[in-house]
């Protein structure tokens, strides 16, 4: 398999991430509806600002866990730039139905000891993702509660953070696209669009 391993030692769970929204959906919030187990989860952004999993609640997420690509000039084909690429191919395309996107960037030992947020945040600026949720999750705090074991694993979690789909390795854009419809033809209604992350064209 051509993804990375991840190392599962990691001392204190602590990521930083920036999550912002890319849907649109508007409709209202009628009843309550019961989230899935992950929902509790909460991540502390690059500004200390502690974010709940439960605030994407709404609409459809698309969640990559990726390894920092490898500088463009190595010959060997990276499989992590190759998800993000899909990613962002996957956004431009369901966004305006509603699809969210986040990106979590894991790490070994050797780039924890390197700057790796730094490098988190030159990674989102190289890749043109100034516009999607990108988080760096150094600790593993997020990938153990996924269950991530290699490095790119994509996961579509439904509007109520329930996971539909997960993907070990590269994610092709055939697979993406196929599940992304069937997950966007649900009846969303009755949670509606997340207002802390609604964007401010909808």
């Amino acid at each position: 398999m051509n993804g990375r391993r991840l190392m599962r030692k990691a001392p204190i769970p602590v990521c930083f991430g920036l999550l912002l929204t890319l849907c649109a959906d508007t409709r209202p919030r009628d009843e309550p509806v019961d989230l899935g187990p992950l929902a509790s989860l909460q991540f502390v952004n690059i500004e200390g600002e502690r974010i709940s999993m439960r605030e994407f609640a709404g609409a459809p997420l698309l969640l990559s866990f990726v390894a920092l690509p490898r500088p463009a000039g190595v010959p060997e084909r990276d499989p992590n730039r190759s998800q993000v690429v899909f990613l962002r191919s996957m956004v431009e395309q369901y966004r305006h139905s509603g699809l969210q996107a986040a990106i979590a960037v894991c790490a070994d030992a050797a780039e924890l000891d390197g700057g790796f947020r730094p490098r988190v945040v030159n990674f989102r600026h190289d890749s043109g993702l100034a516009d999607l949720p990108v988080f760096a999750d150094g600790h593993g705090h997020a990938s153990r509660a996924f269950g991530v074991r290699e490095l790119p694993t994509m996961f579509l979690m439904d509007s109520s953070l329930s996971i539909e789909k997960r993907w070990n390795g590269v994610a092709l854009p055939s697979q993406l696209s196929f599940a992304i419809e069937s997950a966007l033809g649900k009846d969303l209604g009755a949670i509606g669009t997340p207002r802390r992350w609604r964007s401010s064209g909808s």
